[in-house]
């Protein structure tokens, strides 16, 4: 085990001058040699791993000699003998963490013999560590050659005795079995003393025999002990006790339960896709998902200690937000449910912006009617819906989905008056309001067409040939004959030189707005000249 030195306090020794000697050096010795106590405190305080043994020179006797030391650790460890010592037997001579070893020598009736012990580990830095054990065993009584006389006068002695291979053993938190063996010529009992966590598997018998004691695990993290009493009668019926100490370390302090996650927000686009959350814990936790229906999932479900879940969510086709919850459920120290959440939330599908235009706002027809197209340009559905025209409007392909051209058809007008009447385009936005296009449509009357009565051929000789007016033609209406304006007849009459026409022939009739007439013009052949 490194030890540290402290050199301020050598320093100050040599400073205020310590005299070199014994109480000097041995002042030196223990300021450079840091207790191995502190050392090792130090080392669990950083959590590193640690061995120690509480002894490291053992001597047994030549019979019946047996020793146990305790190694104190938190890591795993080995007992071996480095020159291969087949008269000691170690119990155990392997584990993991604080327990009593028990040396068990056979008996020796020879010279003292001598073995090293070797505990082995290994460090924080994976070096390997070793400590080392002597072990004597007492030179042996030797055996006589027996003699004529030592025969003849010997008398057989017996000696009462019982022994156990152990005084202390130890057991983990977690209890289990361990063993001790009892040697003894005689009858004997086994009492257990301080619990009834500790039992044996004998509570009497004679002679030798491996005993198997029995600890439950332990749920506190206080050590607790007891103790089991080997009794017996010596020679002279005296009773005659041995103990062996019994420790069971305490459970390992849990640490406090607790549970984080790295962010309690996740957020998803429209299309979907995946996200990580961190679990800082250690314990034991699970997850669930509320209010997200099947469209978010979370991976794995449940776990213990430090892990990441991958939340999952598909492509949200709806034009609405959408929410879950995910709960993440652990319990406290005192078994209280406890939990973190994050709140999730997708986006709802961006909105496809609908549209609709026509072509024409305005659609004109003449008296006689006909058919024209009307182009719809659209990425939506639509309908033309067309207002009252008593039949003399119709439409053909007055309903679609996006573009389209809608025939307009218009009936003769036999009517005296003009017509109008709208076509109106509908549809839906994207927000679901109702939107619409309008088109106008208008028809003109009929031409007007006035019918002259008259004057007739025979009404327009007599006008002609001696100026008098007939009542056929209207105050105010001029009269051309031949090119010349015959308003005033008498005067026509002597600019054509009182000729008298025949043949008359009216080529045209003039009116006005109001359809009076106000211009006729004739033609007419001359047929003989008067005087």
């Amino acid at each position: 085990m490194k030890k540290k030195i402290n050199w301020w306090a050598i320093i100050a020794v040599l400073v205020i001058g310590v005299p070199v000697g014994y109480v000097g050096m041995g002042l030196l010795k223990k300021l450079i040699q840091k207790p191995e106590q502190e050392s090792k405190e130090e080392e669990l305080i950083e959590g590193a791993p640690y061995l120690s043994i509480n002894d490291s020179d053992f001597t047994l006797k030549s019979k019946d000699g047996s020793a146990t030391f305790e190694i104190d650790s938190n890591t795993a460890w080995e007992v071996s003998t480095e020159d291969g010592a087949d008269w000691l037997t170690i119990e155990p001579s392997k584990g993991n963490g604080s327990t009593v070893i028990t040396l068990t020598a056979t008996d020796n009736q020879g010279d003292e013999r001598k073995a090293k012990l070797k505990v082995s580990w290994t460090d924080k830095d994976d070096s390997k560590q070793t400590e080392t054990l002597n072990v004597i065993q007492s030179e042996g009584e030797k055996e006589q050659e027996p003699t004529e006389e030592t025969v003849s006068s010997s008398k057989p002695v017996k000696t009462v005795y019982a022994n156990v291979n152990k005084s202390r053993v130890l057991f983990t938190a977690s209890g289990g079995s361990q063993s001790i063996t009892i040697s003894s010529n005689t009858e004997w009992a086994l009492t257990v003393k301080g619990g009834d966590w500790l039992t044996t598997d004998v509570t009497e018998g004679k002679g030798n025999k491996s005993i198997k004691l029995n600890a439950l695990s332990i749920a506190s993290t206080a050590d607790r002990t007891a103790t089991i009493v080997l009794t017996w009668n010596d020679d002279n019926g005296k009773s005659q006790t041995k103990s062996v100490s019994i420790t069971q370390k305490g459970a390992t302090p849990q640490p406090t339960p607790f549970l984080n996650v790295s962010s309690g927000k996740a957020l998803f686009k429209s299309n979907g896709g995946s996200s990580t959350v961190n679990i800082k814990s250690n314990t034991d936790w699970d997850v669930t998902v509320s209010g997200g229906g099947d469209w978010l999932t979370v991976s794995p479900k449940q776990g213990k200690g430090n892990k990441s879940i991958v939340l999952k969510a598909v492509a949200n086709a709806s034009t609405a937000d959408r929410s879950a919850t995910v709960k993440i459920s652990w319990k406290d120290d005192n078994g209280a449910a406890q939990s973190s959440t994050v709140s999730v939330s997708q986006t709802g599908a961006a909105l496809k912006k609908l549209y609709l235009t026509v072509a024409q706002q305005k659609l004109s027809y003449d008296a006689a009617g006909g058919t024209k197209s009307l182009a719809v340009k659209s990425n939506t559905d639509w309908k033309v819906n067309v207002s009252a025209t008593d039949g003399w409007l119709s439409v053909v392909g007055g309903q679609g989905n996006g573009n389209g051209n809608v025939k307009v058809k218009v009936e003769k007008n036999t009517g005296t008056s003009n017509r109008n009447a709208k076509l109106t385009v509908s549809w839906t936005d994207e927000k679901g309001e109702a939107q619409s296009s309008v088109v106008s449509v208008t028809q003109d009357k009929p031409a007007t067409r006035h019918t002259i009565s008259g004057p007739t051929k025979e009404e327009l000789q007599p006008i002609v040939a001696s100026g008098q007016k007939s009542s056929k033609v209207p105050d105010g209406c001029s009269v051309v004959v031949n090119g010349h304006n015959t308003t005033d007849y008498q005067a026509f009459r002597m600019g054509v030189n009182y000729k008298a026409y025949t043949n008359v022939k009216v080529t045209s009739v003039s009116s006005d707005a109001n359809g009076k007439v106000t211009k006729i013009t004739v033609t007419a052949i001359e047929s003989k000249e008067t005087e």
